[in-house]
């Protein structure tokens, strides 16, 4: 399987995201969804957060936290 943040989401309905998100843990809202991509025991967290516009896919942000620091990659 490909690396999820290889993969252009760009464009997709909320349907086919989840389709592919389906073994993470997501968090939904009206306008975005996020997807807890990996965790370790000593605090890093990397996370995927997906934008909608008119339910496809606007923006990508993949953000990595290290305890209370975070990293934003675009």
């Amino acid at each position: 399987m490909e690396c999820i943040e290889k993969i252009s989401f760009y464009g997709k309905t909320r349907s086919e995201v989840l389709k592919v998100l389906d073994h993470y843990t997501i968090e939904e809202e009206n306008d975005f969804l996020s997807a807890v991509l990996s965790e370790t025991w000593y605090g890093k967290r990397k996370t995927i957060r997906l934008i909608f516009k008119e339910n496809k896919v606007e923006e990508k942000y993949i953000k990595t936290e290290y305890g209370k620091l975070p990293i934003t990659k675009l």
